[in-house]
C-alpha cells in the first residue's frame, strides 16, 4: 500500500497550522461539512475559494484530507481532491506523487490521468508523466488522455518510431478508426 504522507509536502517542508480561528471561517467549515458529507467536488471548490484568500491555510486543510485518506486509505475520491488541491496551489511534484499512487490503486482511473493531463500541459515532470502513459498503455488502458497526449510526447521529442509503433497498435485494435490509419499514413511519410 502506497504511503500517501510521502509526498514532499510533508517530507520537506516544516508548516505550521494556519490560525487558530480558521475553524470560525466560514468556506473551512462548509469544506469540512462537505468533505464529511463525500461532496468532495464542493469541498475542494470550498477550499480553493479560502485558499486563494489566504495560502497559509494549506496545512490545515491537507491534514484534514489525509485524515481521511487514513480513514479510508483505497478512496480514490479523497485522493483525487488532494491532487486538485496541490494542483491548485502549483505544487505539481506533489500533485504527481498522489495521482501516481491513485493509478497503483486503480490504473483505469479516468480523473487520475486528466489530472496527468493538467499536469503535462503546466510543463511539469513530462519524463514521469510520460512513463506512467507509457505503461497504462502497454497494460491495455486506452483512456483518451493517454491516446491524445502519448503521441504528443513522442512527436515533441522525435520519437517518431515510437509514434509509428503506438498508432500501429491502435490501428490493430481499432481497425475501423481512419484517424489513426491517416496519422499512422502521415507519420510513415515523416520517418
Amino acid at each position: 500500500m502506497p504511503t500517501t504522507l510521502n509526498t514532499p509536502f510533508f517530507r520537506s517542508k516544516k508548516k505550521e497550522l494556519a490560525t487558530p480561528h480558521l475553524k470560525q471561517i466560514k468556506e473551512y467549515q462548509l469544506g469540512i461539512h462537505l468533505l464529511q458529507n463525500r461532496h468532495y467536488h464542493d469541498a475542494i471548490d470550498k477550499f480553493k475559494l479560502l485558499l486563494k484568500h489566504n495560502k497559509k491555510h494549506l496545512p490545515d486543510i491537507l491534514i484534514q484530507l489525509y485524515k481521511m485518506v487514513l480513514d479510508e486509505p483505497s478512496s480514490i475520491e479523497i485522493r483525487l481532491s488532494i491532487c486538485e488541491i496541490y494542483i491548485h496551489v502549483h505544487q505539481y511534484e506533489d500533485a504527481l506523487v498522489e495521482l501516481i499512487e491513485i493509478i497503483e490503486l486503480n490504473p483505469k482511473e479516468s480523473q487520475a490521468y486528466f489530472l496527468l493531463g493538467r499536469l503535462f500541459k503546466k510543463n511539469s515532470s513530462k519524463k514521469e508523466i510520460e512513463q506512467v502513459f507509457e505503461k497504462a498503455f502497454l497494460e491495455g488502458i486506452r483512456d483518451p488522455i493517454i491516446i491524445d497526449l502519448l503521441p504528443t510526447l513522442y512527436l515533441k521529442e522525435n520519437k517518431i518510431n515510437k509514434s509509428i509503433d503506438f498508432f500501429l497498435l491502435l490501428t490493430k485494435e481499432y481497425s475501423d478508426n481512419i484517424g489513426y490509419q491517416k496519422t499512422l499514413a502521415e507519420l510513415y511519410e515523416r520517418a
